[in-house]
């Protein structure tokens, strides 16, 4: 029961969507019309074995990543971390659209494209089941009722929510050479309004936003006196995004997921709401996961990927070390998020500390072997940079080379530490900051 997603780059190589040297515009209609036929097939088939194994095979560390523009970031940060990462296809919306006309054909193709090359960053993770797509019950579903629910609308009116809320309206400012503002689009789930701002010469008021603009904010409308341009129906939308976050919560049960939001408007409301990801699977996948980011700060994502998939046993003990650790300090600070983040880091550090500690011990022991002789100088270098290798093999490296029992048994004894440093639950992450 195929549901892994890496089906989309065999089918984008057949259609001429793969090449990151390919221009996306010069894709013909047939080929890119042809992907979208062949790909929906493939989904339809995909997300049904998918479905079935989510709602059999329970996975501890397993999460459902929201649709939103936050997506591309939040998995390249988190997609080493867990077992399976469930995003909603990206390509879902496009494969099924009926018509185009010639405009919309150009800007399907350049987005199908981006989505591909952005995919491949990924290829690894895909294979192996890390990232998984989904287009059925990913998306959240919405009827007329949403527009009246009372609880919903009644949030929109707090302040703290509403703050979050204007802040994802997408505002842009153009500029009369560079200075002197012309025109500014606010733009939110559809709807989109506009304001010139007068000039001397009329003729000259027009916007366009294929060039200069830069990103505004609700304070830049405030200040020119034209907040109002996103109150009335653009406000009366923000009950979408509430019911989004509402429904996202639900889609990740549904999936026997821990759901990771992204965003502080996700985190306010749901707190505003009183809803609450099960515990265990929040410490488990959220909380041990956000202490363990800043040690791998600034590792790039193919990196700890790899890693990972060298060494599966190493990485699952870390991981459950990380989870537990949390918990741990959790039950003795009585959940004080700042004193949990605070002590957590200091036991690791302190551990981080202890195994380099080890390690130099271990390397001095190694540095023993061989003085004076040329090829167990060599054998020590191996020994240092190879964990696990077998004395027997190391032996017939050797041949007939001359080696006392001090220098076996110290070789011996060294390979034994490397063994043991191994199973140090922190062995990845001090790795990772190795590289």
């Amino acid at each position: 029961m195929n549901f892994r997603a890496t089906e989309v780059f065999a089918i984008a190589k057949k259609y001429n969507l793969f090449s990151a040297y390919v221009n996306p515009h010069e894709i013909s209609n047939e080929d890119f019309l042809n992907f979208c036929t062949e790909y929906k097939e493939h989904t339809n088939i995909r997300d049904r074995n998918l479905i079935a194994h989510l709602q059999s095979s329970p996975v501890l560390f397993r999460t459902f990543i929201p649709y939103n523009q936050n997506l591309p970031q939040t998995l390249s940060q988190v997609v080493w971390y867990y077992d399976e990462i469930i995003i909603p296809d990206p390509l879902g919306v496009i494969i099924s659209k009926k018509e185009r006309n010639n405009i919309e054909f150009q800007e399907d193709k350049e987005y199908v494209y981006g989505v591909i090359q952005f995919l491949k960053r990924f290829h690894d993770s895909i294979e192996e089941g890390f990232a998984l797509l989904c287009i059925d019950k990913a998306f959240p579903e919405f009827d007329e009722t949403i527009k009246e629910n009372k609880q919903y609308l009644d949030l929109i009116k707090d302040q703290e929510v509403l703050r979050e809320l204007e802040s994802l309206i997408d505002i842009g400012i153009q500029k009369l050479d560079g200075k002197n503002i012309n025109g500014i689009v606010a733009s939110h789930r559809g709807l989109r309004t506009l304001k010139f701002v007068p000039t001397i010469n009329k003729n000259e008021a027009y916007i366009s936003f294929i060039d200069k603009y830069e990103r505004g904010t609700v304070k830049d409308l405030e200040r020119l006196g034209i907040r109002n341009m996103i109150e009335g129906e653009m406000r009366k939308s923000f009950v979408y995004d509430i019911g989004e976050i509402v429904s996202n919560f639900v889609i990740a049960e549904n999936f026997n997921s821990h759901a990771m939001y992204s965003r502080k408007v996700d985190e306010v409301v749901l707190r505003k709401l009183n809803k609450t990801i099960n515990n265990y699977k929040s410490d488990y996948n959220d909380t041990a996961f956000k202490v363990t980011l800043p040690f791998v700060d600034g590792i790039p994502t193919e990196t700890l990927v790899e890693l990972r998939m060298k060494m599966p046993n190493i990485f699952e003990e870390f991981r459950h070390h990380m989870a537990e650790l949390i918990i741990k300090i959790q039950k003795e600070e009585g959940g004080n998020p700042e004193m949990v983040d605070y002590k957590v880091r200091s036991e690791i550090n302190k551990q981080l500390t202890q195994f380099e500690k080890e390690q130099k011990i271990a390397l001095k022991k190694a540095r023993i072997i061989g003085l004076g002789t040329p090829i167990l100088s060599l054998a020590g270098t191996l020994a240092i940079h190879t964990f696990g290798i077998d004395l027997n093999t190391l032996l017939q490296i050797l041949g007939g080379g001359a080696i006392s029992y001090t220098e076996l048994n110290t070789l011996n004894n060294y390979l034994k530490d490397k063994e043991e440093a191994k199973a140090n639950s922190l062995y990845y992450l001090w790795r990772i900051k190795k590289k």
